[in-house]
C-alpha cells in the first residue's frame, strides 16, 4: 500500500517488516513511522503499535487511514478486517483503531469526498459511511445500480465493487472488469434514494 502526502513525500506499507514508513524522494531514503514488526492489530505509538496487513492507505490533514486485514501467521486464514488512523502527536505516530469486522464482509477499500466524509467499500455489501465522530458505519449505498447513458445501461451490484476512487463530485467504481464513473454521485443516489 502507498499514498502520496501533501509534502511530496509518501507512505508505504513495508509487509515484509510489518511497517509504514515514510518515502523521501529527494532524499531517497524513508522514515519510520509505525510498527512492531509482529503480526497482529495492536493500537499504540510508534513502535508499541503493529499491524498486520494493510492494503490501503490515504492521507489526508496529516492524517493516514488504513485498512489493516489481519491473516494467521503460516496459513493464511482470515481473522480480521480493520480501520486505523494514524496521528501526528507530540513528535510520534499514534495509531487507533476506528473500527473493525471478523466476518467475511471486510473493507474492500476507503475513500474521502471533497466535504472530507470518510467512505468505506466493504465487501459483499456495498458502499458505506463512516462517521469519525462515534466511529460507526451506516450503508450510503447497496446492492444494484444502473448505470449507463443514451439506450445503453447495466445493472451493477456494489456488493462486488472491488475498488473505488472519489475526485471531485464524481464516484469511480471497479467492479470486475469494469470501470464506471457516476457524476455528482451524491445528488444521484439521493434522488434515486428519494425515488424521483
Amino acid at each position: 500500500a502507498i499514498s502520496n502526502h501533501s509534502d511530496n513525500t509518501y507512505f508505504v506499507f513495508d509487509y515484509d517488516n510489518k511497517q509504514i514508513k515514510r518515502f523521501v524522494p529527494e532524499l531517497t531514503t524513508d522514515v519510520f513511522v509505525a510498527g512492531s514488526g509482529k503480526n497482529e492489530i495492536k493500537d499504540g505509538v510508534g513502535l508499541t503499535a503493529s499491524f498486520g496487513a494493510v492494503l490501503k492507505i490515504i492521507s489526508f490533514n496529516n492524517v493516514l487511514y488504513v485498512i489493516d486485514n489481519l491473516y494467521e501467521s503460516g496459513i493464511g486464514t482470515f481473522k480480521s478486517s480493520t480501520i486505523r488512523k494514524l496521528e501526528y502527536v507530540n513528535n510520534d505516530w499514534k495509531v487507533t483503531t476506528l473500527i473493525s469486522t471478523t466476518s467475511e464482509n471486510s473493507y474492500n477499500d476507503i475513500a474521502l469526498d471533497s466535504n472530507n466524509g470518510l467512505y468505506v467499500l466493504v465487501k459483499g455489501k456495498g458502499i458505506y459511511k463512516l462517521n469519525l465522530q462515534d466511529n460507526t458505519l451506516s450503508l450510503f449505498r447497496g446492492g444494484e445500480i444502473k448505470v449507463g447513458s443514451g439506450n445503453r445501461h447495466a445493472l451493477v451490484d456494489l456488493g462486488y465493487a472491488e475498488l473505488f476512487k472519489i475526485k471531485d463530485n464524481d464516484l469511480y467504481i471497479r467492479s470486475y472488469s469494469d470501470l464506471i464513473k457516476i457524476s455528482d454521485f451524491q445528488t444521484k443516489f439521493a434522488t434515486a434514494a428519494a425515488g424521483k
